[in-house]
């Protein structure tokens, strides 16, 4: 057996471009390494499992490799944090909004808290005042058209509910005769007439005691209305109303000036035979035109009438309700007096 020559591991030389070197080791063992500036390439055909380590990269290629890695984890970083930003935005504008809501909500309360102790307030007033008709509840702004409560004989007496219209002619009316339908009969007798009858809520006659203790200052106007089938409305308002108490009769006092598009049919018709200013109120029994041409109803009555809405609802015999320009009640579908302090 051959010795070796040389049993040692020699280092390998440095080698430039393009050289070639071989190298003979222990056992024969033969290594070729080709080395050139853009290619390593190393082939091992021993048996010693030698290995070369590669060659460290030039430090144009790291700062390549630096750099793009720099720059994505920059983009990772930007992208983390306006997500986060955006998270954080929107917990302020849901705080800001929760905040904005509980605050309407709190002016919504008080509003609604102050407006119920200005109502309970109100009527406080009012229940500690004398309201004698639909003007008073007005002129302390419940301007609200419906059923009321009045006192016209004082605080101790009585109350009246009565059907306040707060929207005709300014408001304030306290309406003391009112039809719609025919469903109240208003061929009535006296006791009947002075009380009054019906419903406020339907048809009613408010009562002739009551008509004289809201006009017996002489400071009323009153408001007639009469609306026809064809759904028009006619009305005629005069300057000042009142009537007597019952020991005279509930005699009737009205004067001009009167304005409206029904015209005069009760001071001034004309025929003095047919003016009732003067005239005491009359029933069935006291007044022949009652029974006749009246057909039972209450009324103001001279030798007859021009003007008369206590007919007997939606018939024929319901003559000159208000003539000219009606003649029978078949052309009425709703009449309404209404009474208001000048």
């Amino acid at each position: 057996m051959a010795a070796c020559k040389d049993s040692t591991q020699k280092p390998l030389p440095v080698m430039n471009e393009n050289i070639y070197t071989e190298i003979t080791m222990e056992n024969n063992a033969h290594m070729s390494l080709t080395v050139t500036r853009d290619q390593i390439y190393s082939e091992q055909t021993f048996q010693d499992n030698v290995q070369i380590p590669l060659p460290v990269m030039n430090d144009h290629i790291y700062s390549d490799l630096t750099t793009d890695y720099k720059s994505e984890s920059f983009v990772r970083s930007d992208r983390a944090a306006n997500k986060k930003n955006i998270r954080r935005n929107y917990v302020i504008a849901l705080i800001v909004l929760i905040i904005i809501i509980v605050i309407l909500s709190s002016i919504l309360i008080l509003q609604n808290v102050e407006q119920e102790h200005g109502e309970t307030v109100q009527r406080n007033i009012i229940s500690k005042c004398t309201v004698t008709d639909c003007y008073d509840y007005y002129q302390r702004r419940m301007t609200t058209s419906g059923v009321y409560t009045i006192h016209p004989f004082g605080d101790n007496s009585p109350q009246v509910q009565v059907y306040c219209d707060m929207d005709t002619s300014g408001g304030g009316w306290t309406v003391i005769q009112l039809r719609h339908d025919g469903s109240v009969d208003f061929s009535r007798n006296w006791t009947e007439y002075k009380e009054g009858f019906g419903s406020v809520s339907n048809e009613y006659w408010i009562g002739n005691d009551v008509i004289h203790q809201m006009t017996k200052n002489n400071d009323t106007r009153i408001y007639f209305s009469i609306t026809l089938t064809n759904g028009s409305t006619l009305y005629q308002e005069y300057d000042r109303f009142s009537i007597s108490d019952e020991s005279d009769g509930y005699r009737l006092f009205l004067s001009k000036p009167t304005n409206g598009s029904l015209g005069d049919r009760l001071v001034d018709t004309g025929i003095s035979a047919n003016n009732v200013v003067g005239m005491k109120f009359s029933t069935i029994g006291l007044h022949e035109c009652v029974s006749g041409f009246g057909a039972g109803g209450g009324w103001w009555y001279n030798d007859c009438h021009d003007a008369y809405l206590n007919g007997p609802y939606n018939s024929k015999k319901w003559k000159q309700p208000w003539d000219p320009p009606i003649q029978n009640g078949i052309e009425v579908s709703r009449t309404k007096m209404m009474i208001r302090k000048c």
